[in-house]
């Protein structure tokens, strides 16, 4: 396995080039993930990690922050939920908002890595997250690392396509 280190991840890091970037390859298009980026480092509780090669290759990225009353992304996701589930899966959340890995990379254990890195320093009960209802790799490894299905019938965007919204309790409390 290739050697891979960790480092945080700070948007004002002149490596932030080079994680859009990688952005741009596994997504396709940067569609304003700079500027968010930009936006979401400034959230309470933002936590970034980005994994590297020996070498100094871009090999993945991992991001999220404290989910508030009043966000643009929480309100999306309060309007798909119960309000039950609303009380238990929002009441002291992490948004995790961004998890990436190269594709000549992946299956390396890489992506788990910076999942456990990045759940390791939440300090919120729970953490939720959203992903493609398509996008099967994602939601195996997801489920894989003890996250549940929370809704399979999430439209963050109109029109736009289906996502998933799954839930991971951290801590109890």
């Amino acid at each position: 396995m290739t050697v891979i280190q960790l480092q945080p991840l700070m948007a004002h890091d002149t490596e932030i080039g080079d994680v859009v970037e990688l952005y741009k390859m596994i997504w396709g298009a940067e569609s304003g993930f700079c500027a968010r980026l930009q936006k979401h480092s400034g959230y309470h509780g933002f936590i970034g990690h980005t994994a590297k090669t020996a070498d100094g290759e871009m090999a993945g990225f991992v991001y999220g922050y404290c989910s508030l009353p009043g966000m643009y992304y929480r309100k999306l996701m309060e309007a798909a939920l119960t309000s039950d589930e609303i009380a238990y899966w929002l009441d002291d959340c992490y948004e995790f908002v961004e998890l990436g890995v190269r594709p000549k990379h992946q299956g390396n254990g890489i992506g788990t890595m910076l999942h456990d890195r990045l759940l390791q320093e939440a300090t919120c009960k729970t953490a939720i997250l959203s992903t493609q209802y398509s996008n099967v790799r994602a939601r195996c490894l997801y489920e894989r690392l003890g996250w549940v299905c929370i809704s399979e019938s999430f439209f963050p965007a109109s029109p736009g396509p289906r996502y998933i919204l799954m839930g991971n309790r951290l801590r109890e409390g």
